[in-house]
Protein backbone atom coordinates (compact mmCIF):
# COMPACT_ATOMS: atom_id res chain seq x y z
CA UNK A 1 0.00 0.00 0.00
CA UNK A 2 1.39 3.41 -0.97
CA UNK A 3 0.41 6.53 0.94
CA UNK A 4 0.53 9.77 -0.95
CA UNK A 5 2.20 12.80 0.64
CA UNK A 6 -1.11 14.46 1.46
CA UNK A 7 -2.33 11.38 3.37
CA UNK A 8 0.97 11.25 5.26
CA UNK A 9 0.74 14.95 6.14
CA UNK A 10 -2.83 14.52 7.43
CA UNK A 11 -1.83 11.50 9.54
CA UNK A 12 1.06 13.45 11.07
CA UNK A 13 -1.20 16.42 11.80
CA UNK A 14 -3.79 14.17 13.50
CA UNK A 15 -1.15 12.55 15.70
CA UNK A 16 0.47 15.88 16.52
CA UNK A 17 -2.91 17.33 17.51
CA UNK A 18 -3.74 14.29 19.70
CA UNK A 19 -0.39 14.62 21.45
CA UNK A 20 -0.85 18.38 21.92
CA UNK A 21 -4.34 17.84 23.37
CA UNK A 22 -3.02 15.33 25.93
CA UNK A 23 -0.26 17.73 27.04
CA UNK A 24 -2.57 20.77 27.23
CA UNK A 25 -5.26 18.84 29.13
CA UNK A 26 -2.60 17.64 31.58
CA UNK A 27 -1.36 21.20 32.07
CA UNK A 28 -4.90 22.45 32.72
CA UNK A 29 -5.39 19.78 35.38
CA UNK A 30 -2.08 20.81 36.97
CA UNK A 31 -3.11 24.47 36.80
CA UNK A 32 -6.04 23.52 39.00
CA UNK A 33 -3.56 22.56 41.73
CA UNK A 34 -1.34 25.61 41.32
CA UNK A 35 1.10 24.94 38.44
CA UNK A 36 1.78 28.01 36.31
CA UNK A 37 3.44 28.42 32.93
CA UNK A 38 6.19 30.38 34.69
CA UNK A 39 6.84 27.50 37.12
CA UNK A 40 6.83 24.98 34.26
CA UNK A 41 9.32 27.14 32.34
CA UNK A 42 11.57 27.37 35.40
CA UNK A 43 11.49 23.58 35.82
CA UNK A 44 12.56 23.10 32.20
CA UNK A 45 15.08 25.97 32.11
CA UNK A 46 13.31 27.79 29.30
CA UNK A 47 11.38 31.04 28.93
CA UNK A 48 7.69 31.36 29.89
CA UNK A 49 6.86 32.65 26.40
CA UNK A 50 8.12 29.34 24.93
CA UNK A 51 5.75 27.41 27.22
CA UNK A 52 2.96 29.69 26.04
CA UNK A 53 3.76 28.97 22.39
CA UNK A 54 3.77 25.20 22.98
CA UNK A 55 0.49 25.26 24.91
CA UNK A 56 -1.31 27.46 22.38
CA UNK A 57 -0.08 26.20 19.01
CA UNK A 58 -0.41 22.49 18.22
CA UNK A 59 2.02 22.78 15.32
CA UNK A 60 4.74 24.29 17.55
CA UNK A 61 4.91 21.37 19.97
CA UNK A 62 7.44 18.77 18.89
CA UNK A 63 7.61 15.26 20.27
CA UNK A 64 10.66 16.32 22.30
CA UNK A 65 8.81 19.34 23.73
CA UNK A 66 5.81 17.18 24.64
CA UNK A 67 8.04 14.67 26.40
CA UNK A 68 9.82 17.42 28.36
CA UNK A 69 6.54 19.01 29.41
CA UNK A 70 5.03 15.71 30.52
CA UNK A 71 8.19 14.80 32.43
CA UNK A 72 8.07 18.15 34.24
CA UNK A 73 4.42 17.47 35.11
CA UNK A 74 5.36 13.98 36.35
CA UNK A 75 3.11 12.29 33.80
CA UNK A 76 3.55 9.79 30.98
CA UNK A 77 1.72 9.78 27.66
CA UNK A 78 -0.24 6.77 26.46
CA UNK A 79 -1.82 7.08 23.05
CA UNK A 80 -3.76 3.99 22.06
CA UNK A 81 -3.42 2.97 18.44
CA UNK A 82 -6.63 2.76 16.44
CA UNK A 83 -7.26 1.22 13.04
CA UNK A 84 -7.92 3.87 10.44
CA UNK A 85 -9.62 1.51 8.02
CA UNK A 86 -10.94 -2.00 7.84
CA UNK A 87 -8.64 -4.31 5.86
CA UNK A 88 -10.03 -5.49 2.54
CA UNK A 89 -10.76 -9.21 2.06
CA UNK A 90 -7.69 -9.44 -0.19
CA UNK A 91 -5.49 -7.89 2.53
CA UNK A 92 -6.89 -10.33 5.11
CA UNK A 93 -6.27 -13.29 2.80
CA UNK A 94 -2.73 -12.14 2.07
CA UNK A 95 -2.03 -11.66 5.80
CA UNK A 96 -3.40 -15.09 6.67
CA UNK A 97 -1.35 -16.75 3.91
CA UNK A 98 1.80 -15.13 5.27
CA UNK A 99 1.21 -16.26 8.87
CA UNK A 100 1.66 -19.72 10.29
CA UNK A 101 -1.48 -21.29 11.66
CA UNK A 102 -1.75 -24.83 12.97
CA UNK A 103 -5.41 -24.69 14.00
CA UNK A 104 -7.29 -27.59 12.43
CA UNK A 105 -4.17 -29.10 10.89
CA UNK A 106 -3.42 -32.72 11.58
CA UNK A 107 0.08 -33.20 12.83
CA UNK A 108 0.06 -37.01 12.38
CA UNK A 109 -2.45 -37.87 9.68
CA UNK A 110 -3.87 -41.36 9.75
CA UNK A 111 -2.80 -43.67 6.94
CA UNK A 112 -5.50 -44.23 4.36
Amino acid sequence: MHLDHDAQRRAIERLQHRLWTVVVDTFHRRQGIGLTQTELARMLGISPPQINVWLNDPTAMTLKAAARLMLAMDTEIELPATETKTPSPAELTRASEQSTCLVGRRINPRPS
